[in-house]
């Protein structure tokens, strides 16, 4: 199934990723893709991520993604955490334990978009990973040259956005869009499609 191959470029801080990752759960397509983390925002730190324009920006999107899934259960955290510790130990886990990596990316996913957790914390991670089932020890270190090969196709190919869908047909998604278009994709990935509701970058 094409769905097999689909690759999801997507940030763990981006709430258009949560809920398009949320769809796929739904859908039970989330275990049939290949996901690349993006850092989009890799300056991102705490006193940033503290100001008042990155949290008007962050109340922005959460306004946005509630209008495009009401039915989704999503809580404006505290502040948009850093993402870079915990992609590149979900880019390690989807090689060491490549069976368990789409239910821990949900569960990081709803860390931070359900409960408000500060993922950019080891701590929090290894609670994650014990919830998943997996012993924080038996995971390689995470996986930092990976993360910016991740991020570097991406920007090779000038998505300019996450989510961003890339179907071995050549076709993409882009943006979050709604949950039947997305459906659609994924079953046919014969054409392109840009949507609306996105996080932005350049």
């Amino acid at each position: 199934m094409l769905t097999s191959r689909i690759i999801v470029y997507s940030d763990l801080n981006c709430p258009f990723c949560f809920i398009l990752n949320e769809w796929l759960e739904a859908n039970g397509q989330a275990d049939r893709v290949r996901w690349r983390g993006v850092e989009h925002m890799p300056e991102l730190a705490p006193a940033l991520s503290e100001s008042d324009e990155v949290q008007a920006e962050l109340s922005r999107e959460i306004a946005s993604v509630r209008d495009r899934a009401p039915e989704i259960e999503i809580s404006r955290p505290p502040n948009r955490p850093n993402s870079r510790l915990a992609i590149a130990t979900l880019l390690s886990v989807e090689e060491a334990f490549p069976d368990r990596a789409a239910e821990l990316r949900t569960l990081v996913f709803r860390a931070l978009w359900q409960r408000g957790q500060d993922i950019s914390s080891p701590a929090v991670l290894a609670n994650v990973l014990k919830e998943a089932g997996i012993e924080a020890a038996f995971v390689p270190a995470p996986n930092v040259s990976l993360a910016q090969e991740c991020f570097e196709e991406w920007d090779q190919a000038k998505y300019c956005r996450i989510p961003a869908l890339r179907a071995p047909t050549g076709a993409t998604y882009l943006g979050l869009g709604d949950a039947k278009a997305l459906h659609l994709f994924m079953g046919s990935a014969l054409f392109d499609m840009a949507r609306p509701g996105s996080c932005t970058v350049g």
